[in-house]
């Protein structure tokens, strides 16, 4: 009788490493995060409220949303995500050095599923009477940052494509998609990085309005950089067209600002000064409209494929640019904080959908004319 098949010496189960993966970045994340509340706070609290403030940041990083004396915190961090993301796909490519998974799909799966089961479970034993975070909302977040985080890191670790051969439509979909993102974002970067250097003394003012200690110092500095990211998200939505809210009856579009009193995060004096914007703002206008024309124009497909193919595997690109952007505008936008603070960011979904159509329009045209350009050049 012959023998079962036994996997390759030179890799290693999924199921286990994923389970080491996902328990391994909740620990490290934890210790982390209790790390910092040790230094926000100067030690100057209880050992208990330490760990609990930090599993609470913890899950907060993943998405699950703040509840505070019946006041909603609901905006998603999303540079304390991006750090979740990193630190995760750090583990995994540091477990599977010895070896790389078997498994791409089952790794994936195990570390997002244990992960998500890790992160409800410590939303749920961190709540007190004042304080709560969302179990859903956690089991969500780490699901998704585990699962995307594992399939990257697995995939890479194998030197295969993210998809798996025989797919490659659907990989040069999203590579294009990737590009078109990034530059997308990456130009709303760089109109962040102008806008930080071209504050930096009304920032310092507020620095020094709010005259933080050495502990808080460090809290307010790491919560300034963790902001960044939300802001290079609510530059893409002005870009879009129905901008941002930064507090009820306080808005920023392409038109112009119309601010009043805003929250005195030093980083926030990146905010433009109210008034209308200038005709130089229509740039900003193109950057979308740009990328997802790229998504298409860039679509490494075969040359024989005909030009209606194309468009839709062009449409496709830039739709999923669009769609990843609108999660991103979505999550971005919420409270923090009661009263007129319950309002901030890009609110309802018509940011997201003007992505979804913009980037995915744009990536049909690109893919239409790269094909007749090939087809003249040939």
């Amino acid at each position: 009788m012959p023998s079962p098949v036994a996997s390759s010496p030179q890799e290693a189960p999924a199921l286990r490493t994923g389970v080491v993966t996902a328990v391994t970045t909740s620990v490290l994340g934890v210790v982390l995060t209790c790390l910092a509340v040790l230094v926000a706070t100067s030690g100057d609290v209880s050992t208990a409220a330490v760990l609990r403030s930090g599993v609470r940041l913890w899950v907060v990083s993943l998405g699950s949303g703040l509840m505070v004396d019946d006041v909603a915190i609901d905006l998603v961090p999303i540079g304390g995500t991006l750090l979740a993301g990193l630190l995760l796909m750090a583990v995994a490519m540091r477990v599977q050095r010895g070896a790389p998974v078997d498994d791409v799909a089952q790794f994936a799966a195990t570390v997002a599923g244990t992960t998500g089961l890790l992160a409800a479970v410590l939303s749920q034993v961190s709540g007190t009477q004042t304080t709560q975070t969302s179990e859903v909302r956690a089991a969500v977040g780490g699901f998704v940052v585990g699962g995307l985080a594992a399939a990257w890191s697995a995939a890479r670790r194998r030197r295969e494509p993210l998809l798996g051969p025989g797919r490659e439509e659907a990989t040069a979909v999203l590579r294009a998609a990737g590009t078109a993102l990034g530059l997308l974002l990456g130009s709303c970067a760089v109109v962040v990085a102008i806008l930080l250097v071209g504050s930096l003394g009304q920032a310092a003012d507020l620095w020094a309005a709010l005259d933080p200690g050495a502990g808080e110092g460090v809290a307010l500095g790491l919560a300034c950089v963790l902001a960044v990211p939300t802001l290079v998200v609510w530059v893409a939505a002005v870009a879009l067209g129905p901008g941002v809210s930064v507090g009820t009856d306080t808005s920023l579009d392409l038109y112009g600002a119309y601010l009043g009193d805003v929250p005195g995060l030093p980083v926030l004096a990146v905010l433009p000064d109210p008034g209308a914007f200038g005709g130089a703002v229509v740039l900003l206008a193109l950057v979308p409209v740009v990328s997802g024309l790229l998504a298409g124009w860039r679509l490494d497909v075969p040359a024989e494929l005909g030009p209606g193919r194309r468009a839709a595997l062009g449409a496709a690109a830039g739709g999923l640019a669009g769609g990843v952007l609108g999660v991103l505008l979505l999550v971005s936008g919420g409270s923090v904080g009661p009263g007129r603070m319950s309002e901030v960011g890009p609110l309802g979904p018509v940011p997201a959908l003007l992505a979804l159509g913009v980037l995915g329009a744009a990536g049909a045209i690109g893919a239409a004319l790269a094909h007749y350009r090939e087809a003249r050049a040939r």
